[in-house]
This record gives structure tokens, C-alpha cells and sequence, in this order.
């Protein structure tokens, strides 16, 4: 019986469909191949900035909307905005952007004036020079300068002893209206916009065009679980390391779980989901 119901993949970037240590996706190939046969959209719900995701979209030769910093904003290719939309939001380029977080400045602000009271060990990206991220997180220089050009989400560190510092943390963000969340490399200090906020603007863009739809979400940390918790196929995929993430599995433990682990566990969940809808 043929599909009645248009699939659209939602997936995370970062040790998911991109190696951990090379930011490469040649594992992930055979899984791009299958989505673009069938003709079935990859949405990216990534913590990378805007200018990071852009690269990406190019090298992952695709046009679908996409998410940026945890559900900060959401870009939308125009083809799916209707005429009238456009006033609400942003043209950049071929896209139309929608801010949905808090600016990175308020987030900035509370982050200093909370590391300065405790004394807390957090190291904040945009800490670190150029040439630090490049020598941290083994980016080329012009990635790690886009990596640092936060709109709405403070990825940091965080030292020996900041267990109680990080739940104190986030106790205060709430508090003031923020969050905190821990990511794959990086816990996140935003808004309270994240990825499911994200997943929930998105999908109407794709019901209008598609009709019925079979919503898939890829993520391995944290952070994903909001969007993961929305769709309607949420799978697990396994980190670099083999395992998968506690918080994530115990607050979906219904979820598939991968075999592989990074972009390989994206590549089998793709054609597991394809196998599923012939």
C-alpha cells in the first residue's frame, strides 16, 4: 500500500549526523541518499549559530528550514512563507527568519553577574579567542569565528566542582525567565525557547504544504529532547563513545535507539524509517 503520509526528518547536527571529533558526515551518506530518493526533507534542530548552519546546509546540498541555538530562531525557506507572512518576519537570503529566544546580550549579563557572585568555574565560548576554539574544539578558524556569533545562546564549560554552581545556576535562570541545558560538548545558558518551541513552528510551515505528515527526530543529547518528545518516531542516537546519553533515554524511554553510534546510528535510523514506510 503506497504512503498516504509525507515523512520530514528532524535531526540534531552535532555527533548525530556530524562525526564528534571531525564535524564530517561521511558516515551519514547512505542515509542522505535515501532521504533525497524519497524525496523526504531534512530539517536540522542544531545549537550551532546561524553562519555555522548555512555552511552545512550547502555541504549537505539541501533547502529545508532549520533551527539555530537551541530554538532561538528558526529559518524558513520562502517557498514555504505565505505572501502576507513575510512582514512578520526576516529575508535573509532564500530563507525567512523568526526570532523565538532571548537576545544573547540578557544572556550575557545574568551569566557575568552570576559568575562573579558565586564564583563559579564556568568558561563561556565567547571567552575564548579565535584561536582557542580552533585549538579546543579543533574548528577551522573561520567556523570557530562563526561558532562565536551567539544571537541567542551561551554555550559554556565547566570546571572540577561545578556540580552545585550548575544547579544553582539554573535555579536562578529560572527565576529570571532563562534556562539551562546541557548539550553533546557545552552546556547552554538561553531563553526559554529550545528546540521543541522550534519543532512546533516549524511543522505548520510543512503540514500546509505536505498535508498528513510522519514527523522522525535524530538527536543523541539533552538539549534534543524537547523536539524528540514532539515527533511522532523520536530515535536515540548512540554518542561517539557508544552510549547514549542518561538524561536523554530516561526522559524518553520509549524512543528507538541506535546500534551505531554518530553519524553511522543516523545512517541506520534513516533506513530503518525508510524500510518502515515501504
Amino acid at each position: 500500500m503506497a504512503e498516504t503520509m509525507k515523512s520530514v526528518v528532524f535531526s540534531d547536527l552535532d555527533d548525530t549526523l556530524l562525526d564528534r571529533q571531525t564535524f564530517e558526515f561521511a558516515a551519514a551518506r547512505p542515509g542522505l541518499e535515501l532521504l533525497k530518493i524519497n524525496e523526504i526533507p531534512l530539517v536540522l534542530m542544531t545549537s550551532k549559530t546561524a553562519e555555522e548552519t548555512f555552511d552545512f546546509i550547502d555541504r549537505l546540498e539541501i533547502e529545508e528550514a532549520f533551527s539555530v541555538e537551541n530554538g532561538g530562531a528558526v529559518f524558513i525557506p520562502a517557498r514555504y512563507v505565505a505572501g502576507g507572512e513575510e512582514e512578520s518576519l526576516v529575508r535573509t537570503g532564500g530563507f525567512c527568519q523568526k526570532a523565538l529566544g532571548t537576545p544573547f546580550a540578557e544572556l550575557e549579563a545574568f551569566f557575568r553577574s552570576f559568575v562573579d557572585k558565586h564564583g563559579a568555574p564556568f568558561t563561556a565560548l565567547t571567552d575564548l579567542s579565535v584561536d582557542e576554539v580552533v585549538r579546543t574544539i579543533r574548528l577551522p578558524a573561520e567556523t570557530a569565528r562563526k561558532a562565536l556569533a551567539r544571537a541567542y545562546d551561551l554555550p559554556f564549560s565547566a570546571g572540577p566542582g561545578a556540580e552545585g554552581h550548575l544547579q544553582r545556576l539554573a535555579d536562578e535562570a529560572s527565576l529570571h525567565g532563562l534556562s539551562v541545558v546541557e548539550g553533546g560538548r557545552f552546556h547552554h545558558l538561553k531563553g526559554k525557547a529550545d528546540k521543541g518551541t522550534a519543532f512546533d513552528v516549524l511543522r505548520p510551515y510543512y503540514l500546509r504544504s505536505y498535508g498528513p505528515l510522519r514527523t522522525v527526530g535524530l538527536g543523541d543529547s539533552e538539549n534534543d529532547a524537547p523536539f524528540l518528545a514532539k515527533v511522532d518516531i523520536p530515535v536515540i542516537v548512540r554518542r561517539s563513545d557508544g552510549r547514549l546519553d542518561p538524561r536523554l533515554a530516561a526522559a524518553l524511554p520509549e524512543a528507538a535507539r541506535t546500534e551505531a553510534a554518530g553519524p553511522a546510528g543516523w545512517a541506520e535510523a534513516v533506513a530503518a524509517v525508510i524500510r518502515e514506510r515501504s
